[in-house]
C-alpha cells in the first residue's frame, strides 16, 4: 500500500513510520508515526505500547449504524468476568461491533484490556502449526490467559474431534478462570450442536455459551 496509514497510538493521528519501499514508495508501515515510535523506545516511566491493530475495514466504524441492539453493546459492553456472545445471520454487523468493542477497550487501557482477535481459520491454523511441538502449551497458556480473547465466526472451523476438545478446553478453561472471551457466530445452538462428532463435548460447548452467568448473550437480529 502506498497510503499510509494513522498511527495506532490512541489519539494520535499522525500517518505511521515506512516499513518497506519499493522503488521509492512506502509499500509498508509500522504501527506508530515517527514521534510516537522514538517516545516508545526511550521512555524509561511507562511501558511500551500494547497497540491494537485493527483491520483497516473496522477501524472507522460507526457504531450509529450498526442495528440497534449491537450498536448498544458496542458501546457498552464492558468486561465483567463473563463473556459476550453475538450471534445472528450473516451481514449484520456481528465482527464490525466486536472490532468496535477491541478498539475501544484498547483505547481505554491497552494494559489492562490486552487483547487476542482470532477468526476461526486463524485458530485453526495456530493449532495445527503448533500441535506436537514445544510450542503447543505456550500457544493454549497465551490463549487461555490473555485478558480478551475474541473468537470471530465460531462453527467454520473444521470440526474434527482435535478441534471440538481444544475449542471446549479452551472456553472451559476461560469461564473457570473469569476471563472474558467475546465470540460471534452464525450458528444457533442447535446448529453449533450439529457439527461435532462428539456430542457430549458439543453439549457442553454449548451449555456453557448459553450459561447467563458465564456469558451475555446478543441476537443481531432484534431491534432492526
Amino acid at each position: 500500500m502506498s497510503h499510509a496509514p494513522k498511527c495506532y497510538k490512541p489519539g494520535c493521528n499522525k500517518p505511521c513510520r515506512p516499513k518497506l519501499w519499493n522503488d521509492g514508495v512506502a509499500v509498508e508501515h509500522w504501527v506508530l508515526c515517527e514521534e510516537c515510535y522514538l517516545e516508545d523506545i526511550t521512555s524509561s516511566t511507562t511501558k511500551r505500547f500494547n497497540i491494537l491493530k485493527v483491520p483497516e475495514l473496522f477501524r472507522d466504524t460507526d457504531p450509529g449504524r450498526l442495528p440497534i441492539c449491537l450498536g448498544e453493546i458496542a458501546r457498552t459492553w464492558e468486561p465483567n468476568k463473563k463473556g459476550l456472545l453475538i450471534h445472528g445471520s450473516t451481514r449484520k454487523g456481528k465482527t464490525r461491533a466486536a472490532w468496535y468493542i477491541a478498539q475501544r477497550l484498547n483505547m481505554k487501557d491497552a494494559i489492562k484490556h490486552k487483547c487476542l482477535f482470532l477468526t476461526m481459520f486463524e485458530l485453526e491454523a495456530r493449532l495445527i502449526a503448533s500441535w506436537g511441538k514445544e510450542s503447543w502449551d505456550a500457544e493454549m497458556r497465551r490463549m487461555t490467559q490473555i485478558p480478551l480473547l475474541y473468537l470471530d465466526d465460531m462453527g467454520k472451523e473444521k470440526m474434527t474431534d482435535r478441534m471440538a476438545s481444544v475449542l471446549f478446553a479452551l472456553i472451559d478453561e476461560r469461564t473457570m478462570s473469569q476471563k472474558p472471551t467475546i465470540i460471534t457466530t452464525n450458528l444457533t445452538g442447535e446448529t453449533l450442536l450439529g457439527r461435532f462428532h462428539d456430542k457430549e463435548v458439543g453439549v457442553a460447548l454449548v451449555a456453557r455459551l448459553k450459561d447467563k452467568d458465564l456469558f451475555d448473550v446478543i441476537s443481531a437480529s432484534e431491534n432492526l
